[in-house]
């Protein structure tokens, strides 16, 4: 009988991926499923950079959400600064609006990566994009 190759579907991958990046960032996965890379603007046009999560603070819940279960996600768009900390944090969308967006942005403000490198220099990475699931059960 011959054997057949097969492959994981690149969507299981990448859902893989992020909750390997968040054990090692000690976030559970439902709080937040990141796409930790951003562009760099190098003279050549824009380059893709990878940004390494090392660091983050406790994602609060908010307690009138918590209250009346609310659950939600906001997706935050920001920068990595050459030292590797949060910059421009901003929202570009959130489901419900006007619950979990203050508490979005607090929480990634905390983060810190590891500072982003382009041919071994330490460069500012723009257009990072993270999405934060809030679940009052988790």
């Amino acid at each position: 009988m011959k054997q057949r190759l097969v492959f994981p579907n690149p969507f299981v991958l990448g859902l893989l991926l992020i909750a390997t990046l968040t054990l090692l960032s000690k976030l559970s996965f439902a709080d937040v499923l990141a796409v930790n890379v951003g562009n760099y603007a190098s003279a050549d046009g824009k380059v893709q950079v990878n940004c390494e999560l090392v660091g983050a603070g406790p994602l609060r819940y908010p307690p009138k959400a918590r209250r009346f279960r609310y659950t939600g996600q906001v997706i935050v768009g920001f920068s990595v600064a050459e030292d590797g900390s949060v910059s421009g944090a901003h929202i570009v969308d959130a489901d419900p609006p006007g619950i979990f967006e203050r508490s979005a942005l607090s929480h990634i403000r905390t983060w810190k990566y590891n500072p982003p490198e382009h041919n071994g220099e330490n460069v500012q990475v723009d257009d990072v994009f993270v999405r934060l699931v809030f679940q009052p059960d988790r």
